[in-house]
């Protein structure tokens, strides 16, 4: 399956205070030990950073970031002028 994770499944995942966090990180582990195919975009990643270092600060938020590193079914799709002129 292929599944698209947005910025606020993101700061739910990250963020232990945010009120959906126990649902989302049960759902994230579920798909990451069924190897689910994750697809994001550059730009919620820059918009989920941003978020996080207001919410869980700059260590963690460095530190949640290197881990969405090593996730190899994990693909982050550039947003291209294409998309911008599509949108």
């Amino acid at each position: 399956m292929i599944v698209f994770i947005d910025t606020g499944a993101w700061i739910a995942i990250a963020d232990r205070n945010d009120q959906y966090s126990k649902d989302a990180s049960q759902l994230y582990t579920n798909l990451i030990v069924k190897r689910d195919y994750l697809v994001t975009s550059d730009l919620v990643l820059v918009e989920t950073y941003n978020l996080l270092l207001k919410t869980i600060g700059n260590k963690a938020t460095i530190s949640f970031a290197n881990k969405l590193k090593t996730i190899p079914f994990l693909e982050v799709v550039p947003i291209t002028l294409h998309d911008w002129e599509r949108a």
